[in-house]
């Protein structure tokens, strides 16, 4: 994995804030997600709801095609970089990166975000990749819901060693404009670091939108 260059103990907790809306924790870096005025598409700003958008979140409706696209920049003419794939037929979806629209499917790098099956609460999700490991060695990931947030959507990203490495917020159904927050363990390899914000973003898409919380905000 890459070197995960932060201000925090390897062991550091991550707890929530009462500001999380405006201040990352030490030793990560959030993006703000802003929904862009058709409510379909997200605009993701980093450190700062009003400095410009660092990534541009598309959603499509479709059976065969994925239906996350994630841009670099801020607009929908953005580059892909990476996707999310639901499955029709399974309780799991596809990860991909590269750009689906220009590349060969054989040119594109794919990963099952694994999801666990329950019927009484929100599940927990897993996946797999070598991105951000210069011998190209495998790492899983481990998105867990926090269980204490009951009436919240706050899940944390941790690592083979229990590292927390992302945390994703969801803004709530009925939130018309923040759609939500990813924080970023800093010093991640760029590759990892879309990896990560793809598989927060494919969770938020399910839990916030195929489940429809009735719960706003945080």
């Amino acid at each position: 994995m890459a070197d995960m260059r932060t201000s925090q103990t390897d062991n550091s907790t991550f707890e929530p804030r009462e500001d999380a809306w405006e201040v990352a924790q030490p030793g990560f870096r959030k993006y703000h997600m802003r929904y862009t005025t058709s409510r379909m598409n997200v605009r993701m700003h980093l450190n700062s709801p009003s400095a410009p958008a660092t990534y541009y979140l598309e959603t499509q409706v479709s059976l065969k095609l994925p239906q996350l696209l994630l841009r670099r920049g801020g607009e929908k003419t953005g580059p892909i970089v990476s996707f999310g794939k639901l499955k029709n037929t399974s309780r799991h979806a596809l990860l991909g990166k590269g750009d689906c629209q220009k590349q060969l499917e054989e040119q594109l790098g794919w990963e099952e975000l694994q999801r666990e099956k329950n019927m009484l609460r929100r599940s927990d999700y897993q996946f797999g990749t070598s991105e951000g490991s210069r011998a190209g060695r495998r790492a899983e990931f481990f998105w867990r819901k926090d269980r204490e947030k009951v009436l919240k959507t706050v899940y944390d990203c941790v690592d083979e060693d229990g590292r927390v490495v992302a945390r994703m917020l969801s803004g709530g159904a009925f939130n018309w404009k923040r759609a939500g927050e990813i924080d970023i363990r800093d010093g991640l390899d760029q590759g990892l670091e879309e990896f990560l914000l793809i598989s927060a973003l494919t969770i938020w898409f399910i839990e916030a939108f195929a489940y429809q919380s009735f719960f706003q905000g945080f």
